[in-house]
């Protein structure tokens, strides 16, 4: 019987070995992610998701199961459940990612893992926008001889949308179509202007509404129309960046009389807290959640009108993260309930050694109990076996580390301890002490708190500090 379970003991020893040593032969992923944008557009409203074919190949020769997430709670993913990719064998996934975030672009990261835990990140990177956002309308300019004019509807981003129930109008003219659009069509819509009315008008821009119902939603989409004298105005454009996005118009006279140049920057209202301008615009106006900026300027023949628009998200970011931390420090100081001081006073000795006397100041913030207060002394020093009124409930030399525990302390009460350490050499400089620790109870739940950092100068040749106490006998 005895060798019978020595050998299972044996056996199981072997296993437990056998196992460990084959988990620590696992190794990570290896998979090859190729990413292409059906749309990297996500519509919040309509919950319309960023879409994504991931085409993933498994480098190893064995198949492996795999699922897609991520640990970033503003954006939710599928598809949610898990897949096979064969051995080096390749598949493709379509990856949908719906925002629960404001408008503006987002870059995340995702995670691949297998089924014993082995992971692989990547990243994406999405546009969130508002319903309305997702279209762009404007219109071709017109001028005294026109009869007729020229509207642009494009749809931005990869999602395909049936029935719009649209109404264009501006002072030229007002016109319903219904319509669909595929992924990232452009239409073009001519209608008629009543000439009669835009003989009474001045050249420049106006408004122009394309009021919007689909998919059980009512928006309005905003532009500007130009009603323009003959002229001849070159447009430049360049838009670069992303935390810090610049967008830069110029407007050229290439014609041989004075001519007026419009230059029109529309910003939703989040980012136009964020946005910036090299020159003041002329005039501002408002359209639903929208701002557009007016910049005009009379230009003689080879003079030009150039606006830089900069929209800085690091701004956003800074407010962000300096609110995350003012919330952290202020959760933490009301939720302390106990506050833990350390000072270091210099003291002078018979022998002529650095010593410093270490005071722990504990004060109740409300009524705590159980609480247990540590301090540990740093490696070059000693300490001096006196303490003051209140001796340590245990003093561990080896790891040199002294303990006082208390049984309560009711609101406002406090208690302080205090010793003296030593060293036989020299310490110049900054003297720098661990920090005191507390673990305490407050309505039956553990807490713990630090102390502040405390140090000690020590300048050869400096008048030292008053003494505080004279400690004869030291060594």
């Amino acid at each position: 019987m005895r060798k019978y379970s020595a050998s299972i003991c044996l056996i199981l020893v072997l296993a437990v070995l056998t196992l460990t040593f084959g988990l620590g032969l696992v190794s990570g992923l290896d998979l090859t992610i190729e990413q292409k944008a059906v749309s990297s557009q996500a519509i919040i409203e309509i919950e319309r998701p960023a879409i994504f074919d991931l085409t993933i190949t498994n480098n190893e020769q064995s198949a492996t199961t795999v699922e897609i997430y991520t640990l970033v709670g503003r954006v939710d993913l599928k598809p949610e459940h898990s897949f096979i990719i064969a051995g080096n064998a390749t598949t493709t996934v379509t990856l949908e990612a719906y925002p629960r975030d404001i408008p503006g672009y987002f870059s995340f990261e995702y995670k691949i893992k297998d089924t014993v835990g082995n992971i692989q990140t990547d990243d994406l990177a999405i546009n969130i926008v508002n319903l309305e956002d997702a279209f762009s309308l404007y219109a071709d300019n017109i001028n005294p001889d026109s009869t007729t004019a020229v509207i642009h509807f494009d749809n931005l981003g990869g999602h395909e949308f049936t029935n719009i129930e649209a109404e264009f109008s501006s002072v030229f003219f007002n016109k319903q179509e219904t319509f669909s659009l595929a992924a990232n069509e452009k239409k073009k819509f001519i209608v008629d202007i009543d000439t009669e009315k835009a003989n009474e008008l001045l050249a420049g821009p106006y408004i122009l509404n394309a009021k919007l119902k689909l998919e059980g939603k009512t928006v309005t989409v905003g532009s500007l129309i130009r009603f323009t004298e003959q002229s001849g105005v070159d447009t430049t454009e360049t838009i670069e960046g992303f935390l810090l996005r610049r967008h830069e118009t110029t407007k050229t006279n290439r014609g041989n009389i004075p001519v007026n140049a419009e230059v029109v920057v529309k910003k939703n209202f989040f980012p136009a807290m964020f946005t910036t301008f090299n020159i003041a615009p002329s005039n501002k106006d408002t359209v639903g959640f929208n701002k557009y900026y007016i910049f005009e300027s009379v230009l003689s023949p080879g003079e030009e009108l150039r606006v830089v628009t900069k929209t800085n998200w690091w701004i956003l970011i800074l407010i962000i993260v300096g609110i995350i931390i003012i919330a952290y420090l202020a959760k933490k100081f009301l939720t302390t309930k106990l506050r833990l001081i350390k000072k270091a006073t210099f003291v002078k000795t018979k022998g002529g050694e650095f010593a410093l006397k270490i005071s722990i100041i504990v004060k109740a913030k409300d009524f705590v109990e159980r609480i247990k207060v540590i301090d540990r002394l740093p490696g070059m020093v000693k300490l001096y076996e006196r303490y003051g009124t209140i001796t340590p409930d245990r003093i561990d030399q080896k790891n040199k580390r002294i303990e006082w525990n208390i049984e309560s302390l009711d609101k406002g009460e406090e208690r302080v301890f205090s010793y003296i350490i030593y060293s036989k050499i020299g310490i110049v400089g900054k003297f720098e002490l661990p920090e005191a620790e507390a673990l305490y109870e407050f309505k039956g739940q553990l807490k713990d708190i630090s102390s502040n950092k405390s140090y000690f100068i020590n300048e050869p040749g400096k008048k030292k500090p008053k003494i505080q106490k004279m400690v004869d006998d030291l060594l």
